[in-house]
């Protein structure tokens, strides 16, 4: 009975300090990066805020136009930017925000702010390296794919012409003299070899080629929004040892 009372208090002392410190905003802008805060008040020319761990401390404005989000403490995403032209991005101010795949390009979730491939790329480098492993092996596999199909193509082209000229010079003449049937089947082995061994090599390129191109453009996202993005989630367990009491808490 003890064991449990003791749990349940902790318990309860640690849901406070949760609940408390779950209560936090986060401010994305174009300068500072990303701000903890407890946003007070947003106008048309301003956010007021303090800070998030001086929350009896001062307040803090800073001007509408140079904030990208809010995210709430509520999971709520408050869009504030304007469509900013892209040589003015900072898309780092934005890392921890999801992303979201639009065609060709790649979206901050919640927001009208896009990347190129490339922009995606070096985003990914400075702030989620994992995923950029990720998108740097989908390229490697890129490159293996297209050298790989280019070489099958070449092989197929010069098979298939080698192949159906020796089967056309045997239906029209049947040659007999083992010299000629000899040269013949060489010509013919010769050309069924190339084109099988090109099919081979093409497949296995444009494999690649397509596996690559998920890891670049999906494997590397899931990644990034899975395990790099802004997440507000907390596991608490509980258990006994003896008469202690084993806290583990997990974000």
């Amino acid at each position: 009975m003890d064991k449990l009372k003791k749990a349940l208090l902790v318990g309860l002392l640690l849901g406070c300090i949760l609940a408390q410190s779950w209560g936090q905003d986060v401010i994305v802008t174009y300068k500072s990066g990303k701000i903890n805060a407890k946003v007070i008040s947003v106008d048309n020319i301003q956010v007021k805020y303090k800070l998030f761990a001086q929350q009896d401390g001062a307040e803090y404005t800073i001007p509408k136009s140079d904030v990208v989000t809010i995210l709430y403490e509520n999971g709520v995403v408050d869009i504030l930017v304007a469509q900013v032209p892209i040589g003015e991005r900072n898309f780092n101010a934005l890392a921890g925000v999801p992303i979201v795949k639009r065609g060709s390009d790649f979206c901050f979730e919640g927001t009208n702010i896009s990347m190129s491939k490339w922009d995606y790329k070096d985003f990914l480098e400075i702030n989620c390296p994992q995923a950029y492993q990720i998108y740097k092996k989908g390229r490697i596999l890129n490159t293996f794919g297209i050298i790989c199909t280019a070489i099958g193509g070449v092989m197929l082209l010069a098979g298939l012409p080698l192949t159906c000229e020796s089967l056309n010079t045997w239906n029209t003449y049947k040659p007999i003299t083992y010299g000629s049937q000899a040269e013949l089947y060489h010509q013919y082995s010769t050309g069924v070899g190339l084109s099988i061994a090109g099919a081979v090599l093409a497949g296995g390129g444009v494999s690649m080629l397509s596996f690559g191109i998920k890891m670049k453009r999906h494997t590397s996202l899931d990644f990034y929004n899975n395990n790099c993005t802004v997440k507000k989630t907390a596991a608490l367990n509980i258990g006994f040892q003896g008469n202690a009491v084993n806290l583990k808490l997990t974000f």
